[in-house]
């Protein structure tokens, strides 16, 4: 069976046909799945599901999984750290099955235990991107209180998570941080989308 990156790189290497003058062709991705994690109210769904789309439009095939929606199917979703754990071990069976039917796969927690993050990083297959999301306090908490949020934080948590993901800065040194005080999901989608090796690339023929 072909691995994803075979797959996409057989699907782009040729390119597509432009206004009959300018050869489109775009590097093929470099990893298998990325792991986008932050405190809460970071603005981590929002830029998933804008990475999601970036690669859909791109014509790459792609899944993506919520640590809060997995956890909902366990019969108490509270973010324990028992439900956490068997959160984590359903995204890993998921993205496994995924990734070895050719989707890239993203998946989008907060992710603060690093025995946990290990636990993907080591078992989940293939090459993987390491984002982590952030931004000042105050911006966290605001977004937190958006009535659309999908799950609603207790605002201790968010400094916590925010101490935690320092204590482990260290385990994780090749993982690509993006301030998202200033900048759109769609900005950050797009330097993840370069971070994966994505390129556009138009010549003449």
């Amino acid at each position: 069976m072909q691995t994803q990156l075979q797959k996409q790189e057989n699907k782009l290497k040729h390119g597509e046909q432009v206004h009959g003058t300018i050869q489109a062709q775009m590097t093929a991705p470099t990893i298998d799945y990325v792991i986008i994690r932050g405190a809460m109210g970071v603005g981590k769904t929002t830029t998933s599901r804008q990475l999601f789309h970036e690669l859909s439009e791109k014509g790459i095939e792609c899944s993506l999984l919520h640590a809060d929606i997995v956890r909902k199917f366990i019969n108490n979703r509270e973010p324990t750290y028992r439900n956490r754990k068997l959160g984590v071990k359903n995204m890993i069976d998921i993205a496994n099955n995924t990734i070895e039917d050719g989707y890239i796969t993203i998946l989008e927690g907060v992710f603060t235990d690093q025995e946990l993050l290990n636990n993907m990083k080591n078992n989940i297959s293939g090459k993987y991107l390491l984002v982590r999301l952030g931004a000042d306090i105050d911006i966290n908490m605001s977004r937190n209180k958006n009535p659309d949020r999908t799950f609603v934080a207790l605002e201790d948590k968010i400094p916590d998570a925010i101490a935690r993901y320092e204590s482990n800065k260290w385990n994780n040194t090749e993982e690509v941080y993006y301030h998202t005080n200033n900048i759109s999901a769609n900005d950050v989608a797009m330097k993840i989308v370069e971070k994966m090796g994505i390129i556009d690339v138009d010549y003449e023929i």
